[in-house]
């Protein structure tokens, strides 16, 4: 949450609900957030939603007098000079509004000395089929503080298979067969948010699912089928080039899962010459090494002796400045000094992120 133009912790998300339901291959997820402030002043918050590519939102709400308004979808322009006309009047309106890439914004007033405010974001997403024939969905939480409440519900239209849990927050955290959906639910105190929670529900090849809803005086479909796609192997690089985000914070991620996929790669690779750009606020000293029989003992040890200070600019990388079949950027994804917008790069471009909860390609 920022506050006042900057981050800050005088506003913290004091409470959080997650409502997940999965029909087919669609997931609706709703993000209900209470956010508390701590002095005894009115503030004024920004909250920054980011979500993947190709995510929709589908639901806005803001608590109004103690009771959640539903926001209604409206053209940007529309948007913003309603917002303002509603402002001029003396009335503190809320709007979502998309930002560049794939995050949305809203403006939270007033939040009163001691008081909070609760924000509602939905969205849905279509989820892939990936390995073992199962669909993936994928919860990421990473918060700066503990939660004081935290509750997440997740349901499953019910398929043959039970989903299972790959990547879980709580041992305790299990499926169940509830009426016609698998459903699992737990609330925390407390809750440190540093892991993730990732879902496989299986689906054979050959089957279809089909939900119906009510709308006015008809009904509206959704089939969804699971064809057995063609897999092709992808080509090995000969050169890659490394990112390796070297800014201070880089200090709170998982290094020891970076270097075992690391491992891991190079142990598939066998033989690569591999350009290494360590970067903060600007771009470090670029050394090049190789590996050979999947040795690559001398780049991990420049791995594990890296010096991380300072912030994070992304605009300072310029892949095409760079050998490479691929990229691969390692960063907990938080550029907070000068330019975020780095150069495109004209081959495939991997970001990994490590935190407790597990490794993510993107």
């Amino acid at each position: 949450m920022k506050v006042e133009g900057k981050e800050s912790n005088l506003v913290y998300l004091e409470k959080l609900v997650v409502d997940v339901r999965i029909h087919g291959a669609v997931a609706t997820t709703t993000w209900t957030m209470t956010f508390k402030n701590t002095t005894s002043r009115i503030l004024e918050g920004e909250l920054n939603f980011p979500l993947a590519e190709g995510i929709s939102v589908a639901r806005y709400a803001l608590d109004i007098n103690g009771h959640l308004r539903e926001a209604v979808p409206v053209e940007k322009e529309k948007g913003t000079m309603v917002f303002e006309s509603i402002v001029r009047r003396g009335v503190d309106p809320g709007l979502l509004e998309k930002v560049e890439g794939s995050g949305f914004r809203t403006r939270i007033y007033p939040i009163n000395p001691g008081g909070t405010r609760t924000v509602l974001i939905g969205y849905d997403e279509e989820l892939a089929m990936g390995q073992g024939d199962a669909l993936r969905w994928h919860l990421p939480l990473a918060f700066a503080h503990p939660l004081e409440e935290f509750r997440l519900n997740v349901q499953v239209l019910k398929g043959c298979i039970k989903p299972r849990i790959e990547e879980n927050i709580d041992d305790g955290f299990q499926f169940s067969d509830w009426q016609d959906v698998w459903s699992a639910s737990q609330q925390w105190k407390q809750f440190k948010g540093d892991r993730s929670l990732t879902v496989a529900i299986p689906k054979a090849t050959d089957d279809q699912e089909v939900a119906m809803q009510p709308s006015g005086n008809h009904y509206l479909y959704l089939l969804s089928a699971f064809p057995q796609g063609k897999k092709n192997a992808k080509p090995k690089p000969h050169r890659l080039t490394i990112f390796w985000d070297a800014s201070l914070s880089g200090l709170d991620r998982d290094h020891e899962k970076e270097l075992k996929l690391l491992d891991a790669y190079f142990n598939e690779l066998k033989e690569a010459e591999v350009t290494l750009v360590p970067f903060h606020y600007t771009v470090g000293a670029v050394k090049v090494f190789t590996v050979a029989g999947g040795k690559w003992d001398v780049l991990r040890d420049t791995l594990g002796h890296m010096v991380y200070d300072g912030g994070t600019q992304f605009g300072k990388l310029r892949p095409e400045e760079y050998p490479g079949d691929e990229y691969l950027l390692f960063s907990d994804g938080r550029s907070n000094f000068g330019s975020d917008r780095m150069g495109i790069p004209s081959k495939p471009l991997y970001a990994i992120v490590a935190t407790g909860g597990g490794i993510r390609w993107r």
